[in-house]
């Protein structure tokens, strides 16, 4: 019982930090070119042998 209450107050506190953190003032809303990733070429996996 004890469990099932830490599991649905931590869910709650996660779900509260996600609302907040999407909305904080002063806050930039992200771009893609801000992605480090999205600059970079896909991984060649040719030369890898089954």
């Amino acid at each position: 019982m004890l469990q099932r209450t830490i599991e649905r107050q931590t869910c709650n506190i996660l779900s509260i930090l996600l609302q907040v953190g999407g909305n904080r003032a002063g806050a930039r809303p992200r771009s893609p070119a801000r992605n480090v990733n999205a600059s970079r070429p896909a991984l060649d996996t040719s030369d890898i042998s089954q």
